[in-house]
């Protein structure tokens, strides 16, 4: 999956919701639904990579130093997610009271 760097919060929130001192804590998101094991397996798989990805964004964010061009780039920057195949329909199916972003979840699906 290929996502550019300002989509990396997106997606973690789509899946997870929070992040707290190198942990995963779930709180909303399609981890937190009712799904199978091994979707809930595949999408975990996802988040566990995009994590590190997202820190260095942050940190590089930090030494832009407000420089617009420089955020800019680094915003269209592309990001490679190496995943297993997550079927659409599938996460179609899961119900939920929740909206969630459907252009991440078309790229998770991809």
């Amino acid at each position: 999956m290929k996502l550019k760097k300002s989509e990396l919060n997106t997606l973690l929130i789509t899946l997870s919701s929070t992040k707290t001192t190198g942990e995963i804590r779930i709180d909303q998101g399609l981890l937190n639904e009712k799904i199978t094991l091994g979707l809930k397996r595949r999408l975990q798989k996802i988040a566990k990579e995009a994590y590190p990805l997202y820190d260095e964004y942050l940190a590089d964010l930090k030494e832009c130093d407000g420089n617009e061009d420089e955020i800019k780039m680094l915003n269209d920057e592309e990001v490679t997610i190496n995943h297993d195949p997550v079927s659409l329909a599938i996460i179609e199916a899961i119900e939920t009271e929740h909206n969630y972003d459907w252009a991440i979840i078309e790229k998770i699906a991809e």
